[in-house]
């Protein structure tokens, strides 16, 4: 059935004179599609499904100008949760992954808020992120944390309207520009919270450099 996939994509990419291919395949044998045409002047993105039968219904009169042609078949994942009612206004949040959280509406409560959470959870996101790629650069860090700031609305629905993060990465001769670029590349593209909440939020980010 893959093998009937793969024939499927190989035959469209020869009718159409495409280059340049990357495609991977779900084990049951079906997977998203999307191919992305170049044409002067404009970027055209076309998805379809590729099912066992070997047929992929993509648009056959898409142009191929430039003769760039990207078939990628991507894996859809998802997440699960629970959140309990324990009492009052108290909640215990529990993952797919097993691990528990205390969720508290009250003020002062016994967990934090689900807003405060968020803050929290773009902060946990991007400092991976930052750790991972300074690591990855070889770069001698010790200690990192981030600062939030976050700004909510007046009136209710009181959601944040401005976030600010301030990293601060310690470590033993830190270059500044693989900071920066830690940083950038985490805000930019990889934290899927803070690129999520960026449709909707303004997020600003800063950083600071101590010597371990």
């Amino acid at each position: 059935m893959c093998a009937s996939i793969c024939c499927a994509i190989r035959a469209i990419l020869g009718k159409k004179g495409g280059r340049d291919v990357d495609f991977d395949l779900f084990p049951s044998g079906s997977a998203v599609v999307s191919e992305q045409v170049a044409v002067p002047g404009e970027t055209v993105m076309k998805q379809g499904v590729a099912q066992g039968d070997g047929h992929v219904p993509l648009d056959p009169c898409l142009r191929y100008a430039m003769g760039v042609r990207t078939v990628v078949i991507e894996r859809k994942s998802e997440m699960k949760a629970k959140v309990s009612w324990v009492e009052g206004m108290k909640f215990v949040g529990e993952s797919e992954s097993g691990h528990q959280v205390t969720l508290d509406g009250a003020n002062p409560g016994e967990g934090a808020s689900p807003m405060e959470m968020i803050l929290l959870a773009v902060g946990g996101c991007s400092s991976i992120d930052v750790v991972s790629i300074l690591e990855k650069a070889r770069q001698s860090v010790t200690a990192c944390h981030v600062e939030l700031e976050g700004e909510r609305a007046d009136s209710v629905p009181r959601v944040f309207e401005k976030i600010h993060l301030k990293f601060v990465v310690t470590g033993k001769g830190l270059a500044e520009k693989q900071v920066a670029r830690a940083v950038d590349l985490s805000m930019e593209k990889y934290c899927s919270v803070s690129l999520m909440l960026e449709k909707a939020v303004e997020i600003t980010h800063s950083y600071q450099i101590l010597e371990a």
